[in-house]
């Protein structure tokens, strides 16, 4: 038997058992890369101005004080005028990464307003992420240089008020209603068509539902000092806003629909410009001065009564062609509701109604305010005697006037001034010098002659004479009673007897007045007793 013929090669190829290892190992490495893709959060690209504090692969992104990405990286633009910062987020927050996303670098910052970032100080800076509202996604975003002042997720609504001038009132400043802190301002700008002041202003929850069509802002930055008729007003708003600037609002005069966000208000300057706000409907006329106006000023008021009813709104001069002499035209505002709030009088209305007053006597007249600051102010008056000065020809209707209570005060004390300057204050000087000089001659002789001396002496003597005559008026009563015994009481003799010790009486209480005067005011011997009190 042929052992070659037996022997059978199998040219089939085997798998053999080592490459089993290589397999296992591809197929976790493909797992784990596509896990890896699939756990891989997006890549996203912000620029700011620049990278103080941000570290590659250290640089933590958070939201709520939770790690939600890092930074990978760091490049310049081209011009070197930007930073890009690269990172890499977690896929939890990829929905939440929108073109209202901000962002923002989180450093130690110390403000009136705020107190931030000091955890930093250890832990390094972080960049912050706000998710904000849902919008398109994106991954190249413009970080803010300073942080919101309210975050996106915070309950309230946002509104917008325009004023002419900003005051103290700054980003971060706060917003009261009835002086409870409800709000802040988050920022401001200029509007470039018109030029007024846009302050965005955040109302929180559930103090928002305050805000209504009809309410009414006004800034209480700072203290503010008026000095009136009534004296010095002053107006401040809670200690916080002297330092931080502030802004208070109200319901307005009458409840209304709530307003919806972003709704525009007008911004009032204080208080008493938000009354003042109230009355919408202010008619111009004209008064005529041909005295001076000195004191009086542009916001002036104008008061019927004590009560105000307008103010000034322009001064100036024209000429009266008498002599190149000038007058004073000052043009008002008189405000018909102050007078009557629920009659809403137009213009023609208003004019009958000014016109019969003036003829009732109706006058303008310049009032001192105040005699600190020697302001003035314009007061309707009833003077029917005076028909006053007032333009024939003007744009606007006119109020006579007449001679203002400074002017008339000014004159007084002119007049009086001639009066004294007419008082003969120099003979009276002279005659009074004169009339001195005799007393003090008189006295000199009346103590160089020592007559005090012998006052005294007098004096001491008649008191012993009025104690002697008192001690005979009371023997003389013992010897009457004698007589009553023996004599007739209706006998001449009696009858004589009784008036002579009346007339002694007499002579006694006499002697003793004397005595008493001349101890008590010894200088009664020269000048007199005088008037008795």
């Amino acid at each position: 038997m042929n052992d070659k013929s037996s022997i059978r090669i199998d040219d089939s190829k085997r798998f053999s058992p080592i490459w089993i290892v290589p397999l296992v190992a591809l197929v976790v490495g493909v797992w784990l890369g596509v896990k890896a893709l699939a756990e891989q959060g997006p890549v996203i690209q912000i620029a700011f101005d620049n990278a103080s504090g941000i570290t590659v692969e250290k640089t933590e992104i958070r939201y709520k004080d939770v790690r939600v990405g890092r930074v990978t990286g760091l490049r310049l633009s081209d011009d070197l005028k930007t930073v890009f910062v690269t990172a890499e987020m977690s896929k939890e927050v990829k929905s939440h990464l929108s073109q209202n996303t901000q962002f923002w670098v989180v450093r130690p910052q110390i403000t009136l307003s705020r107190i931030s970032g000091l955890s930093t100080l250890l832990s390094g800076v972080y960049i912050e992420m706000d998710p904000g509202e849902v919008g398109k996604y994106s991954k190249t975003f413009r970080g803010l240089e300073q942080p919101p002042p309210i975050d996106s997720d915070t309950p309230g609504k946002m509104y917008i008020l325009r004023s002419r001038t900003l005051g103290s009132v700054q980003q971060g400043s706060p917003v009261y209603f009835r002086e409870i802190n409800v709000g802040e301002v988050t920022n401001f700008k200029i509007d470039e068509n018109d030029g007024w002041i846009e302050v965005n202003v955040f109302i929180t929850a559930p103090y928002h539902r305050w805000v209504n069509k009809r309410s009414r802002f006004w800034n209480i930055s700072g203290i503010k000092v008026s000095v009136g008729a009534d004296g010095i007003d002053a107006e401040t708003g809670p200690l916080s806003s002297l330092l931080l600037g502030g802004i208070a609002f109200d319901e307005g005069p009458v409840r209304n629909t709530p307003a919806e966000e972003k709704s525009y208000f007008y911004l009032y300057p204080n208080y008493t410009a938000v009354l003042d706000g109230d009355y919408t409907l202010k008619y111009p006329y004209v008064l005529h001065f041909q005295e001076s106006v000195r004191g009086l000023r542009l916001g002036s008021t104008v008061e019927y009564k004590g009560i105000k009813v307008g103010k000034v709104t322009q001064i100036e001069l024209q000429d009266t062609g008498k002599n190149s002499d000038y007058g004073v035209n000052v043009y008002v505002e008189i405000e018909p509701q102050r007078f009557d709030p629920l009659r809403l009088l137009d213009r023609e209305e208003m004019d009958d109604e000014i016109n019969q007053r003036i003829d009732q006597g109706l006058r303008a007249q310049l009032k001192v305010s105040s005699l600190l600051t020697g302001a003035l102010f314009i007061d309707l008056v009833s003077d029917a005697r005076n028909e006053g000065l007032m333009l024939a020809d003007s744009r606007v209707p006119a109020i006579p006037t007449i001679k203002g209570q400074y002017t008339e005060l000014t004159d007084q004390i002119t007049h009086i001034t001639q009066k004294l300057d007419n008082f003969p204050i120099t003979e009276i000087g002279e005659e009074l010098h004169t009339s001195l000089s005799s007393i003090q001659r008189i006295l000199t002789v009346v103590e160089e002659n020592k007559t005090a001396d012998h006052l005294v002496d007098i004096m001491q003597e008649f008191k012993q004479a009025s104690k002697k005559l008192t001690q005979t008026l009371e023997d003389a009563d013992k010897l009457i009673q004698s007589t009553n015994n023996m004599v007739n009481p209706d006998s001449e003799f009696q009858y004589e007897l009784l008036r002579m010790m009346e007339e002694i009486r007499r002579a006694a209480r006499s002697i003793e007045t004397l005595s008493t005067t001349l101890h008590e005011k010894p200088e009664a011997v020269i000048f007199g007793k005088g008037k008795q009190p």
